[in-house]
């Protein structure tokens, strides 16, 4: 069961199955907000909670308050 939609590139698929099942696997930390990708989090984090982007030297993603650097030790 399913539909016939057709993507290049299978992330795309990814994501259009996942409207399917309601899957979102991305959690709001601070709230019950949950989305299905990386660009929904970071535009609810940003407007909901004041909060940007940033990626740790390691690949981590983490979210700071506007303006806030963020500190390798």
């Amino acid at each position: 069961k399913g539909c016939d939609k057709v993507f290049k590139e299978s992330k795309h698929l990814k994501v259009h199955r996942m409207q399917h099942t309601d899957e979102r696997p991305l959690k709001c930390d601070l709230c019950f907000y949950s989305c299905r990708q990386r660009n929904s989090m970071n535009w609810h984090m940003k407007s909901k909670h004041g909060m940007d982007k940033h990626v740790t030297p390691d690949g981590r993603t983490v979210y700071l308050a506007n303006g806030a650097d963020l500190i390798s030790m």
